[in-house]
């Protein structure tokens, strides 16, 4: 051991940590150094033994063969049971579990995920992307296809108001439309601006592409009224989220989100009270679209609305 000092501990430690899957440490001092010494971000996993979505992330996202290929290639991973080290816990304000936090060479944190989230995997793999793609930037600070490119990463990690302001510059830089791209740098524009909750600001860059584009050639329109619909129906405004989902399906018949707008139709029907409708509009979309993620989610809406019946 004195051979080999703290890194060989932090090592074997992990070994024993787990044999397959991501490779873990448990001593989260002993990480900090490692992730410093080999020049990696340290991401730290709080979990408890008698936490469900806990081992349901274990098997499904950490022992997930490319997952942990990519997590091992890239962090510094370290384990922390809440029980057994609450003072790491506690240092990271940790208030529910599973929680993921990923942290840089300063001690800054980079990164902050609670829960079983199915975008996690695509939320660490944007932190990779963040260091090339601002290297990018500052080779090219005024190119308006790099700043698209930085603003998808930003958005993937939440970063909004650095996403909108990188389109925004980028729009500044091409006010001619030398690139083409003007129409979807107002479409991004109004994504990041809706998912901040800037509604408004979302509508004026999504009238833009309307303008720009009142025929649809180039996609974006139809995205952006699914979106409203999906608003909807995030904000749980059921009568809103039915409505706005049948004028979308009338207008955009052969829309790549028809299969999802109609899976929210039935959600939508379900919640007004139109259960028969509902289970109507599901069994359609299990027909026309039956490998769809969309038919997936309709199948379990009916064995919902069938236990709904039951009782």
């Amino acid at each position: 051991m004195k051979r080999f000092g703290w890194v060989a501990a932090f090592l074997a430690a992990a070994a024993m940590a787990r044999a397959d899957g991501v490779t873990w440490g448990t001593d989260y001092e002993k990480g900090v150094e490692q992730a410093k010494k080999d020049g990696k971000l340290l991401h730290v996993h709080f979990f408890a033994t008698w936490c469900g979505p806990c081992k349901q992330m274990d098997e499904e996202t950490f022992h997930n063969e490319e997952i942990a290929k990519y997590m091992n290639e890239t962090f510094v991973n370290v384990l922390v049971d809440v029980d057994k080290d609450p003072d790491t816990a506690a240092k990271f304000k940790v208030h529910g579990i599973p929680d993921s936090r990923v942290v840089d060479a300063s001690g800054a944190e980079v990164l902050h995920i609670v829960g079983n989230r199915p975008e996690f995997f695509d939320q660490m793999k944007s932190l990779g992307e963040v260091s090339a793609i601002e290297k990018s930037l500052k080779d090219k600070p005024d190119d308006p296809a790099t700043m698209m490119a930085a603003s998808d990463v930003y958005v993937k990690l939440g970063r909004l108001p650095e996403a909108g302001l990188l389109l925004e510059k980028a729009l500044e830089a091409d006010p001619d439309d030398k690139s083409g791209k003007r129409a979807e740098m107002f479409y991004k524009l109004g994504m990041a601006n809706m998912k901040a909750g800037r509604q408004e600001e979302a509508e004026s860059a999504w009238h833009e592409v309307g303008k720009m584009d009142p025929q649809n050639k180039k996609g974006f329109i139809d995205d952006i009224q699914y979106a409203r619909c999906q608003q909807q129906a995030d904000a749980e405004d059921w009568l809103l989220t039915e409505r706005a989902v049948e004028e979308f399906l009338k207008g955009f018949a052969d829309s790549e989100h028809v299969p999802d707008a109609k899976y929210l139709r039935g959600m939508a029907q379900f919640f007004n009270g139109k259960k028969d409708e509902a289970v109507s509009t599901w069994k359609d979309l299990m027909r026309s679209d039956p490998d769809s993620a969309a038919a997936k989610k309709a199948e379990k809406g009916l064995k919902f609305a069938e236990k709904k019946s039951k009782k």
